[in-house]
Order: structure tokens, then sequence, then C-alpha cells
């Protein structure tokens, strides 16, 4: 993960400390008021509040995964650090559902910095 990803989790984490959750590592990151994992539907539904606010176009929520893929590999990342940063051991499963196209480079993560910073 980006140092600005890992960032950003921590302080969420310190947030639901903060707030008297006590997260678990194997709990989930983000939660209902009550604790609980969230909905998929709720969530799908937000993000489209957040789409509609931002005047874009609405996209299924999964397609934001072979977006940031794709973005990556417009940046310059390889197709082994690719498939790294979305979890898969192989670059077969991301080249062939993610990625658009692309060139390669090793400080893909600076790039994600940069586009996103």
């Amino acid at each position: 993960m980006s140092p600005s990803v890992v960032a950003a989790l921590r302080a969420h984490r310190e947030r639901l400390i903060a707030a008297g959750f006590v997260p678990t590592a194997t709990g989930p990151v983000f939660t209902t008021p009550k604790g609980t994992a969230l909905n998929g539907s709720w969530v799908t539904h937000r993000f489209y509040r957040f789409c509609d606010a931002a005047g874009i176009r609405r996209l299924a929520f999964h397609r934001l995964r072979a977006t940031y893929a794709s973005w990556l590999a417009e940046a310059g990342g390889s197709e082994l650090e690719i498939a790294r940063l979305l979890g898969h051991s192989r670059t077969t499963v991301a080249k062939t559902h993610y990625i658009a196209a692309g060139k390669t480079s090793p400080a893909v993560l600076e790039a994600v910095e940069e586009m996103y910073g």
C-alpha cells in the first residue's frame, strides 16, 4: 500500500479506538455505528451518491478496482506491481481482468502518490 493509504488507515483505526470500538486484526475495517460490517448494498448506494454529487457517471462499484489498475498501468506500474497491489500472487488475473494497458516502472507507488497526493 502507498504511504498515504497506510496513514489514512492508521488514522481511521485511531478514530475507532477513540470512539470506544476495539478493532481486531480479522474484523471489518469500516463498520456501522454498531461495529458490524457494512452492507454491500449500502456501500454501493453511498458510492452512487458521491458520483451524483461529483457530477460523474455511475459505474458499478467493482469498476473502481479496474480503473485503479488501469491508472497504475498508465502511470508506469509493472504488471507484477499492480497484481501485488490488487492482492494477486500472479499477474495473469490482474492482466486479464483489470489492466487495460501499461508499461513497466519500479516507482509505481510514487506515481500513485503523485496522482492522489
